[in-house]
């Protein structure tokens, strides 16, 4: 009987065992119906090196690309999810969209059916007229007080040395002219009359604004009065510091002195 002699398909090495399924000398297999676990198990460690290597490649690879899914999972975020194309249907051309308006005008129009048999109906926008705010002190509003202020001085100096009313009704109106006629004339029946003359110039500060035509103001005086009856002095207060209040009325364009302490 002659033996038959075998040799490995890979490395061309005689082997002895004729029922071995691997080469001795590279390990390669020698029956093709192993499984691949058996021949990986029996290959070099060099290409098992390589092979674990690629393996670890491809799932490092597979980790890369689905992390951000995974982020996007402990998030709580739902995935993009892409809308199937859908056919547009036909819009008449007589019709504009809203769209299409919006851009022309700035405002959207109202949309009207094509089968409505009235016409649309006009809407009206209601709007508000802004209040007037309440004026506040300039100093334009001040100087206008200020000159105001000294009117009435010098018509209240002139009358009470005079004992003539008949200019105050340039400078004053309502109570304060009527007190001051009444004061100018009372001194007069009197045979008395007095000499008024400031020391220091007036200051004033607007105390209310009531509206556009009337103010309170607060004014500052230093003041001589002496009283004089016949050729007697009876009376005399010099440099008198005070202050008193006066309601300012403006009335058709100038300022008057309307009410006084």
């Amino acid at each position: 009987m002659v033996k038959r002699s075998l040799s490995c398909w890979q490395c061309g090495l005689p082997i002895e065992d004729a029922s071995a399924h691997y080469c001795p000398h590279c390990g390669s297999p020698l029956v093709s119906s192993l499984s691949w676990w058996e021949r990986f198990r029996h290959r070099p460690a060099w290409v098992q090196a390589l092979a674990l290597l690629a393996i670890v490649a491809v799932i490092g690879a597979a980790g890369i690309v689905a992390a951000p899914r995974l982020l996007d999972l402990v998030r709580g975020e739902p995935a993009p999810t892409v809308a199937p194309p859908t056919a547009t249907q036909p819009v008449a051309a007589a019709l504009p969209t809203t769209s299409a308006t919006v851009a022309a005008t700035g405002e959207p129009s109202p949309q009207v059916s094509p089968t409505s048999t009235e016409g649309p109906t006009a809407t009206a926008t209601a709007t508000s007229t802004p209040e007037t705010p309440e004026p506040t002190p300039t100093e334009d509003l001040e100087a206008a007080l200020l000159d105001a202020a000294y009117r009435f001085q010098d018509a209240k100096a002139t009358s009470q040395r005079t004992g003539d009313t008949s200019a105050l009704s340039q400078d004053l109106t309502g109570d304060a002219l009527e007190r001051q006629i009444e004061l100018v004339e009372r001194w007069r029946d009197q045979g008395c009359y007095w000499e008024i003359s400031l020391n220091a110039p007036l200051t004033i500060r607007i105390l209310e604004v009531r509206g556009p035509d009337a103010a309170l103001i607060e004014v500052g005086k230093v003041e001589t009065r002496l009283l004089y009856c016949g050729d007697t002095l009876e009376s005399e207060t010099r440099n008198d510091a005070y202050t008193t209040t006066y309601l300012m009325q403006r009335i058709d364009g100038r300022w008057y002195t309307a009410e006084r302490e």
